[in-house]
């Protein structure tokens, strides 16, 4: 979040019960959602930081942050579920999601309908 300018006061946090261990290590496995005591907590100000650089397919002024080959898994859906891409991407594929969006539009949903849509 540096690169992009963004402030020091977001956060990511694991729910309380989620520890697990791997490789020896203890990790605290971190969910998608600001819900039930787990997930991002970030300002207004960072998200629209986050969204302008997925926008901008993975760029800061000249520099890469995201790596194009991220970008495209993250744009593909999943066998799972067609309208997941790689990591927290939502899809608007086949224009399900999102019917008055086109179907290229992505975005991130949270806690309390807190949304990032990129287009």
């Amino acid at each position: 979040m540096e690169p992009i300018g963004a402030s020091s006061t977001w956060r990511w946090y694991g729910y309380d019960n989620s520890w697990v261990e791997i490789d020896g290590r203890k990790m605290q496995a971190v969910t998608g959602g600001g819900h039930w005591g787990g997930g991002m907590q970030i300002n207004a100000y960072d998200m629209a930081r986050f969204g302008y650089l997925f926008l901008r397919k993975g760029k800061w002024k000249d520099r890469a942050i995201v790596s194009e080959k991220w970008m495209q898994m993250a744009r593909t859906p999943v066998p799972a579920n067609a309208n997941y891409g790689f990591a927290n991407w939502f899809l608007n594929t086949a224009r399900k999601a999102l019917p008055g969006a086109p179907e290229s539009a992505v975005y991130f949903e949270g806690n309390g309908a807190n949304v990032i849509y990129i287009d």
